[in-house]
């Protein structure tokens, strides 16, 4: 066994080996991850970001891959390709259920169900097939992807190579089964003779008191009857005789009793997960192999197989820490919001009643405390660095563990003053972004009977990261919403200017127009007055406007000629206004040139369509419509006089007909189509940008 032994601590050492080096590789990844504080306009800086992150997800040492409601890939990054050794066509081509190992085809479809109804699935395991032929273990963490509508339309995968902890695991059981078989073997060995019982007995005992697990044999009752190894501070003597509940939990003595009674009356394995109190009464994690010991096929006792697997759980517990506060960093509305869902996050992993974060501004050397909760001490103004704890740990970049006994020392050397109320322990680490202490994350304790140890320091450490980046990029979005919100502002204020700028023009005009007596040189002037006024308009709309980058054209057509209809002082009753428009929703380069086109062809129906010898009901039709997916028709139409045929709108000595072509047709592209037939209809075709 001494073989099998080396080989196994070989492979734990290895596995120790690679996560220090996913954690170095882990804290690589935040590197260029943190913004330059420049002048850069927003734009630039949203690109910015989206190229960081989408290095983050190119560099992860995790497979990302996001796949349809059929199992068709949709997206892989390097990791996925490089692990599995497919280019990016070939998995384009390939279906994600085709690489999945038949054995394990059926449990992943069943829990690709669950996705498809919006829910997420944690920590799947199964195999994949690698284009060089063998199979590797996998974990997958996949979430559904929302369409706006709220409906699953894809999921996001993000996977690991477990392939070296199943080896592990592999040859862990195999040893542990071979551990059993042997017990077994001997125990059948004890009918036989007193020296084969002596020789097994020997090597029985080698064996067991060389386990990394704790083996104990007991009867029905749970008396305990043999034991390998005892816990500290434990007697073998004082244990022999004693029962195994003796030493749980009040919780686990339910579970194990009754797991206990399964193996005697069903003669079968149990299994038990649980936990407790272990040395320096920190948190441990077990999991027990309850095997039945038979005599003529009579369960006669129970051997407990006991194995730690404290490491294995707070690994986890880690893991999905720094994954939740991911999702938090997307899905938190503001800062504060983030900040609550990281303490509530560290709060499972340990004691966080009183928790703080602290950023560090390097400027202008001043502390501010963002989220502050405690159960004596008010949140504190932000203040220029001192000599506090929070500016040890800000100044050195390194996690700081101050039982009494440290900051003693600390105060002792001057390296820090007391400040605020005195704690028991306060533990607190850097978060950092490119090297750089951008602030802290706190815990601390005003009771002896909560205190903090390494552990706890190691798994603050390992979420630090996390914290920083989802801080970091909280913060980038909060910096890019205000500047947009900003440039929303400036651009409201430039169109409420340009409005009020023309509506001087305009009233400038009508001042000016007094004192012209020629009536041709008064309707130009007047007519010059109607143009400028229906780009007012126009720009008081987009003032009013939600949306600055489009015009809703439908109703801006709609308030023109209703504001055309007064200015001509027209009555309804004789000549009525039929709009009939649909949402159009074009860019101000297009709306202002095709406004001073309605704005025209209306005035010439107003002006010239109905004279005073005109019988019956005048009619004026405005018709707004989508043809194709980028192309609008606009059409003006009446039913009075009509255009006379020996007049070429195009060399017309009206200046609005004119204005009608040379706009239509230089400006908005768009194409001029003239109808003399009962009345008047112009219509104009053009393409936009949606």
């Amino acid at each position: 066994m001494k073989d099998d032994e080396k080989t196994k601590q070989q492979l734990i050492d290895e596995l120790m080996k690679i996560r220090q080096r996913i954690a170095e590789l882990e804290k690589a990844k935040t590197k260029d991850m943190f913004p330059e504080q420049t002048s850069k306009g927003a734009e630039e800086k949203l690109k910015e970001s989206e190229e960081k992150y989408k290095t983050l997800v190119e560099t992860s040492i995790d497979m990302i891959f996001t796949v349809d409601l059929e199992g068709n890939f949709l997206f892989t990054n390097s990791a996925f390709d490089r692990i599995l050794g497919y280019t990016k066509e070939e998995l384009k081509r390939s279906n994600g259920f085709e690489l999945v190992h038949p054995e394990d085809i059926r449990t992943v479809q069943e829990q690709f169900a669950p996705l498809i109804e919006g829910k997420r699935v944690n920590n799947l395991e199964y195999r994949y097939k690698t284009k060089r032929g063998p199979y590797i273990h996998i974990m997958n963490n996949a979430s559904p992807i929302f369409d706006p509508n709220g409906n699953v339309v894809a999921a996001l995968g993000v996977a690991r190579d477990i392939t070296d902890r199943v080896i592990i695991e592999e040859e862990l059981r195999k040893y542990r089964d071979h551990l059993e078989e042997l017990v077994a073997e001997r125990t059948n060995d004890l009918r036989k003779s007193n020296e084969a019982l002596r020789e097994s007995e020997i090597k029985w005992r080698s064996l067991l008191d060389n386990s990394p697990d704790y083996v104990t044999i007991v009867d029905r009752k749970g008396t305990i009857q043999f034991i390998n190894r005892v816990l500290p501070n434990l007697v073998m003597e004082e244990v022999i005789g004693s029962t195994v509940y003796d030493y749980l939990p009040l919780d686990s003595q339910k579970i194990h009793k009754r797991a206990l009674m399964q193996v005697f009356n069903t003669g079968q394995t149990q299994y038990i997960e649980a936990s407790g109190k272990g040395p320096n009464d920190s948190l441990s994690w077990y999991e027990t192999r309850i095997v039945p010991v038979k005599e003529e096929d009579q369960v006669i006792s129970a051997m407990l197989i006991t194995s730690d697997i404290t490491e294995r759980k707070y690994a986890e517990r880690i893991r999905d820490a720094a994954y939740k506060i991911s999702r938090a960093a997307m899905s938190a509305e503001d800062l504060e919001g983030l900040f609550r869902s990281i303490h509530d996050i560290i709060g499972e992993l340990m004691p966080a009643k009183n928790f703080y974060i602290a950023l560090y501004d390097l400027e202008s050397q001043m502390l501010s405390f963002p989220y502050f909760v405690d159960e004596i001490e008010e949140q504190p103004e932000p203040y220029k660095i001192g000599k506090g704890l929070t500016e040890c740990v800000i100044r050195s970049g390194q996690p700081l563990l101050a039982t009494p006994d440290v900051f003693e020392e600390l105060i002792r050397k001057g390296d820090v003053e007391s400040i605020g109320p005195p704690s028991v322990d306060w533990l607190g680490v850097p978060l950092k972004i490119k090297d750089k202490t951008m602030g802290i994350l706190v815990v601390q304790s005003y009771s002896k009977g909560v205190r903090y140890g390494e552990e706890d320091k190691n798994i603050l450490m390992f979420v630090s990261n996390q914290v920083a980046m989802a801080i970091n990029r909280k913060r980038a979005e909060e910096q890019i919403q205000k500047d947009l919100k900003e440039k929303e502002i400036l651009l409201k204020e430039i169109h409420h200017r340009v409005k009020n700028n023309l509506q001087i023009i305009s009233s400038l005009i009508g001042l000016q127009a007094r004192q012209i007596k020629d009536e041709q040189a008064l309707k130009v002037f007047m007519e010059s007055r109607n143009r400028i006024r229906s780009i007012a308009i126009l720009h008081e709309r987009l003032y009013r406007s939600g949306d600055l980058m489009n015009v809703d054209f439908g109703t801006y057509i709609k308030e023109l000629a209703n504001r055309l209809y007064q200015v001509y002082n027209v009555n309804q009753s004789k000549v009525a206004l039929d709009i009939q428009l649909e949402d159009v929703f074009i860019g101000i380069d297009l709306a202002v040139p095709c406004g001073l086109v309605v704005n025209e062809l209306i005035s010439n129906s107003l002006k010239h369509a109905f004279p005073s010898s005109f019988e019956g009901k005048g009619k004026i039709i405005i018709l707004l419509r989508q043809i194709e997916a980028n192309e609008v028709e606009l059409l003006v139409k009446d039913n009075g006089i009509g255009i006379p045929k020996n007049i070429d709108t195009r060399k017309t000595e009206s200046l609005g007909l004119r204005l009608v072509h040379i706009i239509a047709e230089e400006q908005l592209d768009g194409q001029v189509h003239l109808n003399r037939k009962s009345g008047t209809e112009f219509k104009i075709r053009f393409k936009y940008k949606a």
